[in-house]
Formats: C-alpha cells, structure tokens, sequence
C-alpha cells in the first residue's frame, strides 16, 4: 500500500468514514464528525503509522486530505524542519 492509499485509509479510520466516502478533497468542513477530538485520533494515527512526528503548526495545517498529502511530500523531500 503506498502512502496516499494509507492517509485514505487512516483518515476513514479516524473519521468513521466507508472507504467510499474518503477521497482527495475532502476536508474537515465536508465531514461534521472530524471534530477536535478526531483532529487528534487522526493526527496520532497518521504518526503511528507513518513513522512521522509532526510540528504543532503543522497539526494545524492538516484540515484536508490534500493538506496532509502536501505535508507528507513536503517531508519526503526534506522541505522541512522535523
């Protein structure tokens, strides 16, 4: 499983979301139950199983699907600070 599928994969974990409802553009305005609390869950989740640690601003920055997957390119080509 590459990267992108496993984000999906732990974003509908985290979420409750069928693996149908998980795509690209989704953000944490189109889904009522990505709360603080799944914000979390999510964030842990995706270090866990990731091998990543992420920056507190960062955390901030993951509302999206997209923001999550540009964050990881981002840190696989070393354009960061972790």
């Amino acid at each position: 499983m590459n990267d992108e599928a496993e984000i999906l994969r732990l974003v509908g974990l985290a979420l409750g979301l069928s693996p149908a409802a998980v795509h690209k553009g989704l953000t944490s305005e189109d889904v009522p139950a990505w709360d603080s609390l799944a914000h979390i869950t999510l964030v842990g989740l995706l270090e866990e199983h990731l091998g990543t640690r992420f920056h507190e601003n960062e955390i901030a920055e993951l509302v999206s699907i997209e923001a999550i997957l540009a964050t990881m390119a981002r840190r696989a080509r070393g354009d960061c600070d972790n």
